[in-house]
């Protein structure tokens, strides 16, 4: 079975860590001195900057790209785009290794929070964003954390005002946990709404999430504000000795088209067209196992799991898939998206609540189209009390 146990690289870099500091004053000196650095954004479509006039450049990532190279003219700076609007933490966790951490990055800019599920506490993101930031951070690897926020966040029943951002505070308890330097963009953009210098129509003029030019750049002065201020202040990010959310154990992304397929699947490449770009699904997995025609057979994987994800791509005529633990179905998926004719990556998941099942079965549904998986995400979670 061609499966990835993605604990490792945490294991492995824990014995390494004292080699680098996740230290902002040391990327600041190392970037003076001309090294070359990688620079990884990690998120959400704020990140990746959907509604932006030409994203890489008008982002705020594309600006935080701009200003990293006017700050430090004589560093070689290699910039990552590792975001995919619309998913969070829970497939963040199951990406990092292929999307974050084979760039070796110098710095991570995370942003999770928004899509996370701000509204709400939940515990499973928050296991997984500080399992995220921890493997960061002891891997030596500075982590900005930006606490973005979609407008409807900011505009009640009562007005304008702080609204619904109950997972807010838990994050900002990780940063504070873990010393990590914070764009907090809810204040910032409040302030400058109520003295009149933006308002919500200029920065968000067409949908409630995503902003125009004008207000990334917000977001932008936001973000640097707060790299600048962890670089004047020397921050170091640092490990709590315990996760405040719980640990996450068994976390594997196996990888279908490399396995052994039954009756009525085959290895295929992926879609090389999109519907938009951070959802073309070849920049995010390597190819997919495919079930098509008459009754193909159940893939059968017996391992670990209290969490559940089918990471895959899809038409607007996929057919359904169901999957089974431990012999018994507990969900089934429906794999086509609503957008309309063309392609996009697939993301679905369930939580079962432990004892952990030890056996799953994926199983398509019978339908005229195709079921399109990359992998079975799989992981044990031991959420804090």
């Amino acid at each position: 079975m061609q499966t990835h146990l993605l604990l490792l690289p945490l294991l492995a870099m824990t014995a390494a860590a004292s080699a680098a500091t996740p230290s902002f004053a040391e990327f600041d000196r190392r970037a003076r001195e001309g090294e070359a650095l990688s620079v990884v954004f990690f998120g959400g479509s704020l990140t990746w900057g959907a509604n932006a006039s030409d994203p890489n450049l008008t982002s705020y990532r594309g600006r935080m790209c701009a200003y990293l190279r006017d700050r430090y003219p004589a560093a070689r700076f290699v910039f990552h785009d590792a975001a995919i609007g619309g998913t969070g933490s829970d497939l963040g966790i199951f990406r990092m290794q292929r999307d974050v951490l084979s760039r070796k990055p110098d710095l991570v800019f995370l942003d999770f929070m928004a899509n996370d599920g701000i509204d709400n506490d939940d515990p499973v993101p928050s296991c997984f964003y500080e399992h995220i930031v921890r493997t960061l951070v002891v891997a030596g690897i500075p982590v900005a954390q930006m606490e973005f926020v979609f407008r409807f966040n900011l505009e009640g029943k009562d007005g304008l005002g702080e609204y619904d951002l109950v997972r807010r505070p838990l994050y900002k308890r990780l940063a504070a946990a873990y010393s990590l330097p914070e764009a907090d963009l809810a204040p910032f953009l409040l302030e400058r709404f109520r003295d009149g210098r933006a308002s919500p129509a200029s920065v968000w003029p067409q949908d409630a999430a995503h902003p125009y030019d004008d207000g990334y750049a917000l977001f932008f002065e936001c973000a640097r504000g707060a790299f600048d201020r962890a670089v004047s202040d020397g921050t170091v990010c640092r490990i709590p000795e315990k996760p405040l959310y719980g640990t996450v154990t068994d976390l594997r992304r196996t990888r279908l088209h490399d396995l052994p397929l039954p009756a009525g699947w085959n290895r295929r490449d992926t879609y090389r067209t999109s519907l938009w770009f951070d959802g073309l699904s070849s920049r995010w997995m390597d190819a997919v196992a495919v079930a098509s025609g008459d009754a193909p057979a159940p893939i059968h994987i017996e391992l670990p799991a209290t969490f559940i994800g089918l990471f895959g791509e899809a038409n607007d005529t996929a057919r359904d898939v169901r999957v089974d633990a431990d012999g018994a179905p507990v969900e089934t998926f429906h794999f086509a998206h609503p957008f309309g004719p063309g392609n996009l990556f697939v993301w679905r998941h369930l939580t079962i609540a432990p004892p952990a099942v030890t056996a799953i079965d994926i199983v398509p549904l019978p339908g005229p189209g195709e079921l399109r998986i990359d992998s079975l995400c799989t992981a044990v979670l031991h959420l804090a009390e």
